[in-house]
Order: C-alpha cells, then structure tokens, then sequence
C-alpha cells in the first residue's frame, strides 16, 4: 500500500496508487454525482454548475471537482467542457470544434449521405447473398 493525497480534502490516505479520494471524500462526491445526475435528467433547459449548487445546495468544490475529473459536463456554454466527436479538443459543450464544424460542412452533407445510402445498399446485398460480413470486419481486410 501506498501513502496518497486525496485529490479532493488533501488528506494523505492508504491506497493501491490508483484512487484519487480518500474513501470518506469518495462517497461524498459519489453520492454528490448521483444527486446531480438525476437533477439533470429531471430538469428543464441549460443547468450551470450555480444552478446545481444552488438548487441542490451542493459544494462548489464538489461540482469543480467532478467537471475537472470529467465525469460531469454541463449544458452549451457553460463551462467548456464538451470535447469534439474528431479530434477531442475542448469545445463549448458542442458535439464538434469549429475547425471540424468547418470541414464537415465544406466536405458537403450530400456526399456524406450518398456514401451513407450506398453502403447500405451493399451491407443489404451482401445479407440477401449469404456472404454478409461486418462493415468494420470487411474495412479491415480490404487495407
């Protein structure tokens, strides 16, 4: 076992060397997260983390520490802790950066959609033969 100190109340804590938080500051912030889970699920519109802190009546520090640990993102323009579907990087809590939003949308949609249907179609040719094989078996082995 080793000596750690808690990400959380900077208490120095026997561990395996894998845990962040000291078991008293684990349940804590897990019982935390679950509340503000279900606030989320429930509630109407954008949540900031001041709602969440307001509403719930929940520390601060406990809604920073579960954004920073990347176990919570909130609503569009909250924060900024939405990472892009491509290439990961930090967006506004949108599914893609504005580089990628770029790409996509001058790539163009209709090629996208084309290339879509048409593997669709080959996916439906392939099941009626006998000889389906899975679209991600046959990318592999087509390299």
């Amino acid at each position: 076992m080793a000596l750690i100190t808690c990400g959380f109340c900077q208490k120095v804590f026997n561990g395996y060397g894998t845990e962040k938080l000291c078991p008293d500051c684990m349940k804590q912030v897990d019982t935390n997260y679950i509340k503000i889970k279900k606030y989320m699920y429930s509630a109407e519109g954008p949540i900031t983390a001041a709602s969440i802190v307001e509403d719930l009546e929940i520390d601060s520090r406990t809604v920073d520490f579960l954004i920073n640990d990347g176990r919570l993102e909130l609503g569009k323009n909250s924060f900024g802790t939405g990472r892009c579907r491509v290439c990961g990087k930090t967006t506004k809590g949108e599914a893609l950066c504005q580089e990628c939003k770029e790409k996509f949308e001058s790539s163009g949609i209709n090629e996208f959609r084309e290339q879509l249907r048409e593997e669709r179609e080959r996916d439906k040719e392939f099941k009626k033969s006998g000889k389906y094989v899975n679209p991600l078996v046959r990318e592999k082995y087509n390299r």
